[in-house]
């Protein structure tokens, strides 16, 4: 018989472990002793990290960049009217409107509280837009070295006058 006090245990090697019950093999004692051995011996002999809680652990993963994986916006409902563009060259206001030019040259006045768009006008080309008192006056370039001025209503976007 060894005496701790006199050889330390080597830890490292698993044989040299043993357990010994003083009880009778049926006490329950040594059943919950051996319940607790086989539990000891089971858990180190499974892997830390077992192959479906790593397949779920990826699934996850693969969820979640999924979910921040960059989506086109989604294109807007036609209706019979046409949209004004999102992209616009010039803007300027006048009394509760907003005079906004986009890129295809349609010139569209929109309420400012609300958004809602009070009328639109095709323009030949790019326009320099001035507001002033109820009058818009656009200067655009048609052809080299041609210039043009329109006035026009801002309320309703009528043409007031043309001056080529």
């Amino acid at each position: 018989m060894n005496d701790p006090d006199q050889h330390p245990p080597n830890l490292a090697d698993d044989d040299g472990v043993h357990i010994v019950d003083l009880d009778h093999s049926r006490s329950p004692q040594s059943r919950q002793a051996t319940r607790i051995a086989d539990l000891v011996r089971t858990s180190q002999a499974t892997p830390r990290i077992r192959p479906g809680l790593f397949v779920l652990l990826l699934l996850i993963l693969l969820g979640v960049l999924f979910l921040q994986w960059p989506r086109p916006a989604p294109t807007p409902a036609s209706s019979g009217s046409k949209p004004p563009a999102l992209s616009f060259l010039s803007a300027t206001t006048l009394s509760g409107l907003i005079f906004l030019q986009s890129t295809d040259y349609t010139l569209t006045a929109s309420q400012m509280t609300t958004g809602h768009v009070r009328w639109h006008r095709q323009l030949p080309a790019v326009s320099t837009i001035v507001a002033a008192g109820q009058t818009l006056y656009c200067l655009f370039r048609t052809d080299p070295g041609h210039t043009e001025l329109e006035a026009l209503a801002a309320p309703t976007g009528s043409l007031l006058w043309h001056y080529p």
